[in-house]
């Protein structure tokens, strides 16, 4: 019983004695990079006395190399000094022009003069229908109405989804591709005071423009663009397996590509798709890059 306990021991000895230490006198990343002492092969296998410190995971790569500093501040020497978020009081009239400044179209002032004029017009009367209608469910809203639900999408669903940049498109997509046009005026009801008690309604008819898109196999960038609102502001269920989101975004997403928006300045290359069907190119732009941020939801 002796002799098996002491070969078992030098068993024991001999395999710890071929295991590979740490080269000695190389120092962990951390310490690396600090320029900093580093006594990671005299404490291996724990941490080194600055890693331990620090609260940090302690490794040694031979291949590691150093990033020096100077290298490093070129690249955030424009952002010291600037503020995070750009605005106009913080732009001097020298000063570069952004993503945002170059977009006239959909600059903020741009967009709510768009949308006083596009109202203005629905109160007036003019070109426009006195009454949006749809016969199979009976639903009859006033010009009047569809200002004030265009006023409210505007003022507190558009800034949390800038999608929709022309709001003379939601009422052009009245005949064009009505599931636009609907489901604008169904997501903003729902917290109007005014028209809530048509939402029930609205749900109803907006369900039925999708099942028709999807069975008959129409396309549209306004029907991407419905489809993505709502995703973002679906309607109430009680059953989590008919939760439509992930076939909405399905559809919204396999839609785009068949219409090129996924080369929005190509779109003609590949893809039979008519000029009504994709908008212009900021449209496809801002679509294409909306069906991203829905489906990481």
């Amino acid at each position: 019983m002796e002799n098996i306990q002491t070969a078992a021991t030098r068993s024991l000895a001999n395999s710890t004695a071929r295991i590979k230490p740490r080269r000695a006198g190389v120092p962990c990343v951390r310490c690396r990079q600090m320029k900093v002492k580093c006594n990671a092969s005299q404490k291996f296998p724990a941490a080194c006395s600055g890693c331990e410190k620090a609260g940090e995971r302690c490794s040694v790569d031979p291949l590691f190399k150093r990033v020096s500093k100077r290298s490093v501040k070129p690249r955030h020497a424009s952002r010291e000094g600037s503020p995070a978020y750009r605005t106009p009081q913080s732009e001097g009239p020298s000063s570069a022009p952004t993503v945002a400044s170059s977009r006239p179209a959909g600059s903020l002032s741009d967009l709510d003069s768009s949308v006083a004029s596009t109202t203005a017009a629905l109160r007036l009367g003019g070109n426009r229908p006195a009454r949006f209608t749809h016969e199979a469910t009976g639903i009859n809203i006033s010009s009047i109405a569809v200002a004030e639900l265009l006023e409210e999408y505007y003022s507190h669903l558009h800034p949390r989804f800038p999608l929709l940049l022309d709001p003379t498109t939601i009422i052009d997509s009245y005949e064009q591709a009505p599931l636009l046009f609907w489901t604008v005026v169904a997501i903003a009801s729902k917290d109007s005071d005014k028209y809530a008690s048509d939402y029930a309604r609205l749900q109803i008819l907006v369900r039925q423009l999708v099942a028709d898109i999807i069975l008959l196999g129409t396309r549209s960038i306004y029907h991407v663009q419905a489809l993505l609102l709502l995703c973002v502001w679906s309607f109430p269920h009680t059953d989590m397996s008919k939760e439509p989101f992930s076939m909405y975004c399905s559809v919204a997403i396999s839609m785009a590509r068949s219409l090129g928006l996924h080369r929005p300045q190509h779109p003609y290359i590949l893809f039979a798709a008519k000029a009504a069907e994709i908008g212009t190119l900021e449209t496809r732009t801002s679509t294409w890059l909306s069906c991203f941020i829905v489906d990481q939801w």
